[in-house]
């Protein structure tokens, strides 16, 4: 009984597990895959661009057989294809990109990758290979406006026919002009079409695809012939011209396509709307073409010409505007504002008119700005903008001031501001003028300004000024206040030398001012002047005041004896051309003496007795006496000074009271009456030269130092207070001459060489190139001589030594043949002498002394053997010399100096013997 139970159960639970248990029929497996269907979503391809292909897996009926789990493996006819990798189906199918590469008939085939039995391929895909550039078939001729075919064929890149080229071409032309076919499709790879081309010349046609640019093809080269026949004229002028100059015009005939129409030959005719204008006359074209010169006169704004065939008047043309602008310049409006406050810039507008005060925006030059106010601080390098600028400007004078603006290059082009009223600041310090010398005990006027930082008036000063002096003595103003910043007062100087006076504020001791050095001298009475009478002068040191007559006169003395002669002294003092001065401070020789910008003469330094001097004084030749001034740094004898284009005076080398030579330099300043150092050249120098060049350099060459003779030369810059080394003379000099001539070069003459020989050699500096040239040769060697530049621009050479003995010959260097010639010589052989160019262009030779060849040359006291007091005159124009009045004291080493008045003074000097040491002289005098 148990188990029928059981077996019951085992065959209930077969039924469920069968699905019988519901009583149904049973449903069969599915089957298996047995090949792939693969279907290609189009029949043809173009290589290089993918598609899309489905595979299915299939059974025996050709069901999909969803249930397939298999990896499907991708083959192609085409072995340059790119397939899929190895994949899945999803429920049996799947889609896949597929790229073509080769042109033909092509397959993709699916291979299960386990089971090779099960495959498919694809349908036939025909594959083709894209168009990569055009070719154009075109004729070689065309005539402009004639149309003519074109053929464009597509080809791949081995040039065959892409017959299955399905795109657009678009078409354009070299000739901006020319009438293309519209963007169009190919027949079977190929297309005719028409185009006209209308520009002559060699033009090209290119055609593009509208999607892909870089499939092109240009043609080959068309020439295209114009038309012949002239149909209008184009006229080309300027866009803008300046009212009344003259400017190029271009007429062209061309065809009815713009083409140039060499062949015409008729004549054109010109006209404007500037009724004033000048324009060409009729005339005829080359070639088609030609320019021609035309000027617009009518001002402003746009004009017009146009050119007209004299037959056929509807061949024309007229020009593109032509911008008339005013012109010429001739003037500039200047603005500025009424008024100003010193040191405070300004805006100054500047604007280039014609004639009819038009602006010309087309002036291009560069202006200058200038101002009746010397100190205005004005910009440089101006330039307008269309005839317009506005520049700064800084005013610095008080009162009424205008600024002028000019042209750079023509200067009649000008034009002056408004009247700009400039006011003061406050007083900061005071200028006091003086004169530049007065005589002891004689009051003169002082004039003191209040002045503000730009050294403008303060005409709003309103303070008190207290007065004081270098000189101890003086008799000075009151404390006393100013008139509108300005006032004048009387002082007295009592000590002689250079004294200054001194202004201050009594309240604010900072402002303060003193004035230029005055050099105070003792008036005295030279000889010949009359003397004894209270109002009258005393005699100068070395007179006495002796009776003549009722009169009394100054007078040597004993030199002198009146009763033998019988003369007054005043007819003793014109019976010779020479007449004593008051006699120098200090006794000097081998010292220099230079005229001053303020007609005083400085005197500087030299020696007495070997012992070289510091010491410096001035000379009035209004009062013929000598005041002392400050010091030298240094002492030093046998030095130069040379007046600059500034008023300073440059003092060079020498040897001090030890013998050495000196490399310091130093400046004197007039208005300040001292020396200040000035840096060092780069050797120590004496009886070396000093010339100061057109430029406002100055040119040093040779001279000894320690016993070395020097062919060195360096330039002093006074700007920079510089000195630079130059290349060497051709020759070491010392005791020779330098001469600034009238064509800017320095002849350099003669002297002593390194071996102590004595030069006839000459050369000459050239300041543009800064180097040293040689030159013809003296007729006769000589150092210690004398150069003077004379009116005709020669050079009168005179005196000095061989070395041996002194000379009394004289030569003329002629800078036009650079050759020495001998002239007349002179009365006495002389060295150590003095020539100066008097103003009536004669040249007075004075003292010097004369050696002779037994004596030797050892001391100075035997070379200077005897000195001499005559004096002679040269007359460029007869090449003579001829004796003259003798000189007061013999003299030589001394110096001789041009006065203003057109006297020479001479000063100092030996006088010597045949002691071992010879006296200097104090002693001075003037030639008349």
């Amino acid at each position: 009984m148990k188990e029928s139970v059981l077996f019951l159960l085992f065959i209930c639970t077969l039924h469920l597990v069968n699905g019988c248990g519901s009583g149904g029929a049973s449903t069969p497996p599915p089957l298996p895959a047995t090949h792939f269907g693969v279907m290609a979503v189009a029949s043809a391809a173009t290589a290089g661009t993918s598609f899309k292909v489905t595979v299915s897996a299939l059974d025996s009926s050709g069901a999909v057989v969803s249930s397939y789990t298999g990896t499907v493996h991708f083959s192609s006819s085409d072995a340059q294809a790119v397939l899929p990798k190895d994949s899945a189906l999803s429920n049996g199918t799947g889609t896949f990109s597929v790229t073509l590469r080769t042109a033909g008939t092509q397959s993709v085939t699916a291979t299960d990758s386990a089971k090779s039995s099960v495959t498919g391929s694809s349908n036939s895909i025909s594959v083709v290979v894209p168009a990569s550039h055009f070719s154009f078939a075109v004729p070689s001729n065309a005539t402009t406006g004639i149309a003519f075919n074109i053929t464009v064929t597509a080809l791949d890149a081995t040039n065959n026919a892409v017959t299955s080229y399905s795109g657009t071409v678009h078409f354009s032309s070299s000739d901006g002009q020319a009438v293309l076919p519209a963007n169009s499709t190919l027949t079977n790879g190929t297309g005719t079409f028409s185009a006209t081309l209308k520009t002559a010349g060699g033009q090209t046609i290119t055609a593009a695809d509208t999607v892909t640019a870089s499939i092109a093809g240009t043609s080959s080269l068309i020439t295209v012939g114009a038309q012949s026949q002239a149909t209008h004229f184009t006229v080309t002028a300027p866009a803008g011209v300046i009212i009344g100059h003259a400017f190029n015009l271009t007429v062209t005939a061309q065809d009815a396509l713009n083409n140039t129409a060499a062949g015409y030959s008729g004549t054109v005719h010109f006209s404007s709307t500037d009724p004033q204008a000048v324009l060409p006359a009729n005339s005829t074209l080359t070639n088609g073409l030609g320019n021609f010169s035309a000027a617009l006169k009518f001002c402003c704004g746009d004009q017009f010409i146009t050119a007209t065939d004299t037959v056929t008047a509807s061949i024309t043309g007229t020009s593109n505007p032509i911008n008339a602008s005013g012109g010429p310049i001739t003037h500039f409006s200047v603005t500025a504002p009424a008024t100003a406050t010193v040191g405070t810039p300004i805006n100054v507008g500047v604007t280039a008119l014609d004639a009819s005060n038009n602006v010309v925006t087309l002036y291009n030059g560069n202006v200058l700005l200038t101002s009746s106010d010397s100190q205005a601080v004005l910009p440089t390098g101006l330039t307008l903008t269309f005839g317009v600028g506005n520049f700064p400007a800084t005013l610095k004078t008080l009162g009424s001031q205008t600024i002028t603006v000019t042209d750079s290059i023509r200067h009649s082009i000008t034009g002056t501001s408004n009247s700009i009223m400039v006011g003061s600041n406050a007083a900061t310090h005071f200028s006091a003028s003086a004169p530049v010398s007065v005589s002891a005990q004689n009051p003169f006027n002082l004039t003191v300004k209040a002045l503000d930082a730009a050294n403008n008036p303060a005409i709003s000063y309103s303070g008190m000024v207290h007065f004081t002096s270098s000189d101890g003595q003086a008799l000075l103003p009151p404390n006393s206040a100013l008139a509108n910043g300005a006032g004048s007062f009387s002082a007295t100087l009592k000590t002689t030398g250079s004294q200054t006076i001194t202004a201050t504020d009594t309240v604010t001791a900072s402002i303060t001012g003193t004035s230029n050095s005055i050099g105070v001298f003792t008036r005295c009475g030279a000889q010949g002047a009359q003397c004894g009478a209270a109002v009258l002068p005393p005699c100068c040191p070395g007179f006495v005041c002796v009776p003549a007559s009722t009169r009394a006169f100054c007078d040597p003395g004993a030199a002198t004896p009146l009763a033998t002669t019988g003369l007054t002294p005043l007819a003793i003092k014109h019976s010779s051309r020479f007449t004593a001065a008051c006699s120098m401070g200090t006794a000097r020789e081998s010292h220099t003496a230079t005229l001053l910008g303020n007609g005083l003469v400085l005197i500087t330094g030299g020696g007495e007795k070997l012992v070289s001097l510091a010491t410096a004084e001035l000379f009035n030749p209004d009062t013929h006496s000598f005041a002392p001034t400050g010091d030298m740094i240094n002492a030093r004898a046998g030095h130069t000074a040379t007046l600059l284009t500034n008023g300073n005076v440059l003092v060079s080398g020498g040897h001090n009271g030890s013998g050495s030579t000196l490399t310091a330099v130093e400046m004197f300043d007039p208005a300040r009456g001292n020396f200040v150092p000035a840096g060092s050249m780069s050797v120590g120098r004496e009886s070396h030269t000093a010339t100061l060049l057109g430029d406002g350099r100055v040119l040093i060459t040779g001279g000894d130092d320690g016993g070395i003779t020097l062919a060195s030369a360096e330039l002093f810059d006074p700007a920079s207070w510089v000195f630079v080394r130059l290349g060497s003379m051709g020759a070491a000099r010392a005791f020779h001459t330098a001469t600034l001539l009238k064509n800017g070069k320095v002849l350099v003459i003669g002297g002593r060489d390194a071996d102590g020989g004595v030069l006839g050699s000459a050369e000459l500096f050239d300041p543009a190139s800064g180097n040293f040239k040689p030159v013809g040769k003296m007729n006769t060697p000589r150092q210690s001589h004398t150069a003077t530049l004379l009116p005709d621009g020669k050079v009168l050479i005179a005196g000095g030594d061989n070395g041996a003995e002194s000379f009394a010959t004289a030569e003329i260097f002629d800078p036009g043949s650079e050759t020495f010639a001998l002239t007349g010589r002179m009365q006495t052989a002389r060295e150590f002498h003095t020539a100066t160019l008097r103003k009536d262009g004669t040249v007075l030779v004075a003292g010097g002394a004369e050696s002779s060849p037994e004596l030797g040359r050892g001391s100075r006291a035997v070379r200077l053997f005897e000195s001499t007091a005559t004096s002679e005159l040269f007359d460029p124009k007869s090449d003579n010399f001829k004796p003259t009045s003798d000189m007061a004291n013999a003299r030589a080493r001394h110096a001789a100096i041009l006065l203003s008045d057109g006297e020479v003074l001479l000063t100092g000097g030996i006088n010597p013997d045949t002691s071992a040491l010879a006296d200097s002289l104090t002693s001075a005098e003037s030639f008349q």
